[in-house]
């Protein structure tokens, strides 16, 4: 019998949640995923400074410019990600900059930028995807690139009224944490059993799963956010999971059965469904969201942290290799 990773693998699609070359080999997945988090950690080790010395030297051109630091940041993405692109079918994910995600405007002159800047390295934008927060402002840029076939992957999306929004806008992904659901439960609502089917983060992403089916979006689900491979095995057959290395590992090295567990229902008729979200019923359905409110607004201000921490690493390599 094969191992729970091969037989995942003819259930889904699998996108490498890591930037490491070696991984990607080893576990092939179909997509990969870069985030501000795996970046930081490789310029962090003192073995990896050539990356950083690489990232400068393709954007001396830019030096004169005052977004210096992030051409350098954005040249440091763009060769990982060349890299990985070379070792994989699909796509790879890339992200915006946190402090744009209530600037629809800011947004989508963010994606063009990123956009051009693969295209003029030869890499099509059907190989990539945007990741965007699932703001408001967060979904209608993606609708609006959506129409310009630059498809994006909507993150954080911790809510039924998020996941609804962006399906509204037709956007081609949304990206839902499932261990960080769990984990805000397990804390705010300790007495609660979240073992098992109990575990909310797969019972969030099963609902949207069986909602966007019966109705007929076409919006993918990516699970992400794992830390067992049971939640792993809870959702397969997803549209798409975004598993660590650690568990790809994991789940290669074991054997045994494993069951599709997400199947589509049977359709709702092709003009029955809901009516398109406004902004005000977004916000106001939101807000009494407590936990994705308050997830959305952490992971945000965790991203921008990372992202300045990186900038950081850039500003010190400058003023030691002036």
């Amino acid at each position: 019998m094969s191992d729970l990773l091969k037989q995942l693998k003819y259930m889904n699609p699998i996108t490498g949640d890591c930037s490491d070359i070696e991984s990607i080999k080893k576990f092939s997945p179909t997509d990969a995923n870069i985030d501000s988090t795996q970046v930081l950690a490789s310029i962090q080790q003192p073995q990896n400074e050539k990356l950083i010395k690489a990232a400068v030297e393709l954007a001396r051109d830019e030096r004169w410019g005052s977004d210096y630091k992030k051409a350098i940041i954005n040249k440091l993405t763009v060769s990982i990600a060349i890299e990985i692109l070379k070792h994989i079918p699909g796509r790879i994910a890339i992200e915006i900059d946190a402090s744009l995600s209530f600037d629809t405007d800011g947004i989508m002159s963010k994606a063009h930028e990123l956009v051009d800047t693969y295209r003029n390295l030869r890499i099509e934008q059907s190989r990539l995807l945007i990741k965007i927060p699932a703001t408001w402002e967060g979904i209608q840029a993606a609708q609006k690139l959506e129409r310009e076939q630059i498809n994006c992957s909507l993150i954080f999306v911790y809510s039924f009224i998020q996941a609804q929004a962006c399906a509204d806008s037709n956007v081609f992904q949304i990206s839902t944490p499932v261990e960080p659901i769990c984990a805000w439960y397990k804390t705010n609502e300790p007495d609660m059993d979240y073992s098992g089917a109990n575990d909310p983060g797969v019972a969030t992403l099963i609902s949207i799963y069986q909602h966007y089916k019966y109705f007929g979006y076409p919006t993918r689900i990516m699970g992400t956010g794992f830390n067992s491979m049971l939640q792993i095995q809870a959702l397969a057959g997803c549209d798409q999971l975004a598993i660590t290395p650690a568990l790809l590992d994991a789940l290669s090295k074991q054997t045994g059965p494993l069951e599709r567990q997400l199947i589509a229902p049977i359709p709702a008729p092709e003009d029955y469904r809901p009516l398109a979200m406004p902004e005000k019923e977004f916000r106001w359905s939101f807000n009494y969201s407590v936990m994705a409110h308050a997830k959305l607004a952490e992971d945000i201000r965790l991203l921008d942290d990372t992202q300045r921490q990186i900038e950081a690493i850039i500003s010190q390599y400058l003023e030691n290799n002036p």
